[in-house]
């Protein structure tokens, strides 16, 4: 009911349901409420949605057979997220990965590294989770619909719902203590990815509700992901290529201190080339800036990527993409993966 959660979305002909319930509304929402954004539940300003295909094609191996919800978050804590402007969604392909306005897009909504678990027998938590904010990506036996919903009936209950496995990616949203079905007591509301026409038997306009009992056999684990409130990216790293290398290729930016954590995108889009141009966010290196060297490590896989440029973007006053305080450029190039690109602070533009 919240001016910021995303309306209802249809993820259509793809297998993206676990991207548009990590990275559309557990994202989206909380982007929206770290940045403000009331109207998010309009969806007429497309840069303040999240983009479900930046984190589901990254994440399926190459091919539309779907995705976990792990794998979203993970994505996204590591690299982020483009929003919808810059990465419209389309269900007709899977492989792309995005031009440069999305990758530039990405940093600003990373989420947290580390997220919780728990399994759906946990209904204390999970209500506790839902009354602190948040809303939790969670897998059922989609089969069970068809079971379990109806004309009027809007609530699948633990004696419809018998499921030992899971197909399909929602995201709980709610709870309500007072909703009783089948001698089951409370009930989770649960938000959907077949648009908001699905339900309309029930009045669920793209929701259903799922009991206390019945989230109880689910037997993929729910997650909740952490916002990184306020974030500002200071420090971003971009990679282009000469010859465009496929992206089962290891790609890792770090530096020689050994002090702090390299860092490294969590992905899996299988041996499709990479973009020609990609920007990570690397911020938690600033501290070795002027320290020691920074490396781009590019590791070969069907194709070979050959590096020819390196740079690191310092934002000293707020992120602004593509206008940095300053910019450090790696000489080092080209290098011809698998090897290490170096880069020393030479400052080549200040604003």
């Amino acid at each position: 009911t919240e001016g910021y959660f995303p309306p209802v979305g249809n993820q259509g002909a793809k297998g993206s349901c676990a991207g548009w319930a990590t990275s559309y509304y557990t994202n989206g929402y909380l982007q929206a409420k770290d940045n403000g954004w009331t109207d998010a539940y309009l969806g007429t300003n497309k840069s303040r949605l999240m983009s479900p295909n930046w984190a589901y094609n990254k994440v399926n191996h190459g091919i539309d057979g779907g995705s976990q919800t792990w794998t979203n978050a993970l994505l996204m804590a590591t690299l982020g997220n483009a929003d919808w402007k810059t990465m419209p969604y389309v269900d007709t392909e899977h492989v792309s990965w995005g031009q440069t306005s999305a990758w530039r897009s990405t940093p600003k909504y990373r989420v947290g590294y580390h997220y919780d678990l728990t399994l759906g027998y946990n209904t204390q938590v999970i209500k506790a989770w839902l009354a602190e904010g948040y809303v939790l990506p969670m897998a059922l036996n989609a089969n069970y619909f068809a079971v379990g919903l109806g004309s009027g009936d809007s609530v699948m209950t633990a004696a419809e719902y018998a499921a030992t496995d899971y197909n399909h990616a929602n995201t709980i949203v709610g709870y309500d203590d007072t909703v009783y079905a089948d001698g089951e007591a409370g009930a989770f509301k649960i938000v959907n990815s077949w648009g908001s026409s699905w339900g309309s038997a029930w009045g669920g306009n793209g929701y259903y509700w799922m009991t206390y009992d019945a989230v109880a056999e689910l037997v993929y684990p729910i997650i909740r992901v952490y916002d990184l409130v306020d974030y500002d990216p200071s420090l971003i790293a971009t990679i282009e290529q000469s010859t465009i290398g496929s992206r089962d290729s290891r790609l890792v930016v770090g530096t020689d201190s050994q002090i702090y954590w390299n860092c490294e995108p969590l992905w899996d889009g299988g041996d499709a080339q990479f973009p020609q141009f990609m920007a990570i966010d690397v911020s938690e290196l600033e501290d070795d800036m002027g320290l020691s060297k920074f490396w781009l490590y590019m590791g070969t896989g069907s194709n070979k990527s050959t590096v020819s440029s390196f740079k690191l973007e310092q934002y000293s006053s707020g992120y602004d993409p593509g206008n940095p305080t300053r910019t450090f450029v790696s000489s080092d190039v080209p290098t011809v993966a698998p090897d290490y690109t170096y880069l020393e602070f030479e400052d080549v533009h200040t604003n």
